[in-house]
């Protein structure tokens, strides 16, 4: 009771001081559920039957302990709370589905406060039966047995578990293991990588930024772990790989777009999928050009040096914010014939709308894929490939300057000129 009072007047103090804080955290962070597609989760129904089969020897122990408090004179009152809080537990975690394993951890709290009660009684009546001020009859005796007997099953349950690991610690599944090679091939031991399981990265010899060792679903879906977040991250620590293991970071999809695209290698181990970076990245082609007052356009990469009809050509821009900026832009990349004819483009938030300009870091180099799927309708021919920002809806394109302050021409800087070539077609 006290401890309730206690945890009641917290709250409330909480709740004082910072109402808004109060909602959030205690409110919509613990009320939403995850969501459907959530890997490594699954129905409340089922998690409870597995973890009370798997927890035998506490249900053992608990069920004596309710037999003993039924037949307990005084028992009566705190059975019926023990009961209604068990029975409240699992049809709240049967409706909440889908759940984390981890949450069935809450079925144990009135299993232990029943098998407690329990051996409590059975201690009472063997301590008064010796000291002859109480007769124990033979359905006492049993049930005493009983609780006795489920105490120790569960005593060595619980020693087994705790028993020092095999060296060579815990075992792996074949595409865990898999991908702990391939993060130990990714980069030297201690250094970073983005992973949303941290135990595998460390296994493997890495880090992982101090902003994801705690990522959890909840702070995905509500918003206080972000692709900005992310990417920024990633960058700072400069991280040699990403591996998406637990489906956390994939609910953050422009993240995985944006990873996907400036990787140099991706690997599937299973539901597990990994990238190889190449960060800090290297600039292939220079290119020293500004847009408006504050980004700086460093250079860039493409996949290929020629254009092919039908296929996909990924421009690569690098961007490094020398002022802070604090609008949110969108990024067009042209593909133009000699009349200015615009025939292919890709237009977007930068990095994949993974990362905002207005949440850009002063200072930090940043890589920006664009993919241009080439259309099979392009004609052969000498293509000039640009690029700028707008504001979005206005349309109305950022200033975009040379090297020596001149301006180009409708703000649109031109990067390079590409030679598209009719596809072969091989003799039958």
């Amino acid at each position: 009771m006290f401890v309730s009072i206690v945890a009641g007047l917290g709250l409330l103090v909480l709740a004082i001081i910072d109402w808004r804080a109060f909602l959030t955290w205690v409110g919509q962070y613990n009320i939403g559920g995850l969501d459907a597609n959530v890997e490594f989760a699954g129905p409340g129904h089922l998690l409870a039957i597995e973890y009370l089969q798997r927890n035998w020897p506490l249900v053992w122990l608990a069920t004596a302990g309710t037999a003993l408090l039924c037949i307990r004179r005084h028992g009566h009152r705190g059975l019926a709370v023990t009961s209604a809080w068990f029975v409240a537990t699992a049809v709240t975690l049967a409706m909440w589905s889908p759940v984390w394993e981890h949450y069935m951890l809450f079925l144990a709290l009135p299993l232990v406060a029943a098998a407690g009660g329990g051996l409590a009684t059975s201690g009472e009546w063997v301590i008064r039966t010796l000291r002859g001020k109480h007769s124990m009859t033979w359905g006492r005796a049993v049930l005493a047995a009983l609780a006795f007997v489920g105490a120790a099953a569960f005593l060595v349950d619980r020693c087994r578990e705790s028993m020092p690991q095999p060296e060579g610690g815990p075992e792996w599944a074949p595409h865990q293991l898999a991908a702990q090679a391939f993060l130990e091939s990714a980069a030297p031991p201690g250094s970073f990588v983005v992973a949303d399981d941290p135990l595998l990265a460390f296994v493997a010899g890495q880090l992982v930024p101090p902003r994801l060792t705690g990522a959890s679903f909840k702070q995905i879906r509500l918003g206080y772990l972000t692709a900005d977040d992310l990417v920024i991250s990633t960058l700072r620590h400069e991280a040699q790989a990403a591996l998406f293991a637990t489906g956390r970071l994939a609910l953050v999809q422009p993240f995985e777009r944006w990873i996907a695209a400036i990787a140099t290698e991706q690997r599937d181990f299973g539901p597990l999928r990994g990238y190889r970076l190449d960060l800090p990245p290297s600039i292939p082609h220079a290119k020293d050009s500004h847009l408006g007052s504050g980004i700086a356009l460093e250079g860039y990469s493409l996949s290929s040096e020629e254009l092919q009809p039908g296929n996909v050509l990924t421009v690569t821009l690098f961007w490094r914010p020398v002022r802070p900026v604090t609008e949110d832009y969108t990024v067009f990349v042209h593909l133009m014939d000699e009349a200015n004819h615009l025939w292919d483009q890709h237009d977007g938030p930068p990095l994949m709308e993974a990362h905002s300009t207005s949440r850009w870091t002063e200072g930090m180099l940043l890589p920006d894929p664009h993919p241009i799927l080439v259309s099979p309708e392009t004609p052969p021919g000498t293509y000039r490939l640009s690029v700028g920002m707008y504001r979005w809806p206005s349309l109305k394109r950022l200033p975009a300057f040379r090297p020596d302050g001149s301006r180009w021409r409708n703000d649109r800087l031109v990067l390079t000129e590409l030679r598209l070539t009719a596809p072969r077609i091989e003799d039958p």
